[in-house]
């Protein structure tokens, strides 16, 4: 995965009133956070971190009061319609130590089961694995067209790029081409109780244990 660039400008967390200034001024605010450094209240340009979202970028180089800080893009806050980016956590991360992140799914091809009266269901949209920061794929392809009723992708069957582990359970299945109106059974007795799970952030935490900071 290639690395964003982006010059940060430094703020004071003042609130709701000042980040919204800041964002009418094509600014969208941020902290960096994490690496046993203080935390660093800043600003990003709007239309360049739009770019790099456009372009997959999750690591970024920052310029961070003039030094040079690796990131990896924590989490990023839209407002309630999903439009406009309200803050971003970036954390400070080592790209010479392996990190654990979630890694979309991207299902290639056209299951053959579903000329037999099947239909393609994926109950998972992202793996979790670990890798260098640098070597982060974009997404991970999985080839579906061989898939007849009956027939299921889990997640030890996923190839993956060289460097990169796999971290979600081996078992968990991945994708399957099942006869319509059967819904699969739960894979174990607690995940039925739990129920379903609630939704994510953009990205999976690293494995760093630094929380982020309470914006004042």
């Amino acid at each position: 995965m290639e690395t964003g660039s982006l010059k940060t400008a430094a703020r004071e967390p003042h609130g709701s009133k000042a980040a919204a200034r800041h964002r009418r001024g094509g600014q969208i605010p941020a902290v960096v956070y994490g690496g046993g450094a203080p935390v660093s209240h800043v600003t990003i340009p709007a239309e360049a971190f739009d770019l790099a979202i456009r372009k997959h970028r999750r690591v970024f180089d920052l310029d961070v009061a003039g030094k040079r800080v690796k990131a990896f893009l924590k989490s990023v806050q839209h407002d309630a319609l999903g439009d406009d980016v309200l803050h971003v956590d970036f954390l400070r991360i080592d790209e010479t130590k392996r990190m654990q992140v979630k890694v979309p799914l991207e299902f290639v091809g056209h299951p053959k089961g579903l000329a037999h009266g099947g239909e393609f269901v994926h109950p998972l949209n992202e793996l979790e694995v670990e890798c260098l920061p640098t070597e982060i794929p974009e997404s991970i392809r999985i080839a579906v067209d061989h898939l007849d009723v009956g027939m299921a992708i889990d997640a030890k069957d996923v190839a993956l790029p060289a460097g990169v582990k796999l971290v979600s359970k081996p078992e968990e299945t991945v994708c399957t081409v099942r006869l319509k109106g059967i819904e699969p059974e739960p894979a174990t007795a607690e995940a039925a109780e739990a129920g379903p799970a609630e939704p994510e952030m953009i990205v999976k935490r690293p494995a760093q244990t630094e929380e982020p900071p309470e914006e004042s």
